[in-house]
């Protein structure tokens, strides 16, 4: 019998908001050690943590986090709690979708008009 991979899809969340039930994605506050709110899921202000860095680093302080903390993991996937992949991953499709390939990334979108453009040009 094969053995399956252990993954772990963090959920960035620094605001109440739905977070799909599959037990691969997991829920974490960002910026914990700066709020006053307590979401009531993971911090990631504990163990090796950047949490103190969120306004610089966003959610890769809840990825760090990931990296020094979760230890009984093959994979770590990370999605903010607005941006889902298309398709909700769940325990059932992940094995499939690993075994295809490597790495999982959303399609590119392009855009017409930038940040740079809207925002920053003279």
């Amino acid at each position: 019998m094969e053995q399956q991979n252990k993954v772990k899809i963090l959920v960035a969340i620094h605001k109440p908001d739905k977070v799909y039930g599959d037990k691969v994605y997991m829920p974490i506050q960002v910026g914990k050690s700066l709020s006053e709110f307590n979401l009531g899921f993971q911090g990631d202000n504990t163990g090796d943590n950047i949490s103190e860095m969120n306004s610089m680093f966003c959610e890769l302080t809840a990825h760090y986090w990931a990296w020094k903390n979760l230890k009984d993991v093959d994979y770590i996937g990370l999605c903010h709690y607005r941006r889902y992949f298309d398709i909700i991953i769940t325990e059932e499709n992940i094995e499939k979708l690993m075994s295809e390939c490597d790495v999982i990334v959303p399609a590119a979108i392009h855009h017409s008009a930038t940040l740079y453009n809207d925002k920053l040009s003279i």
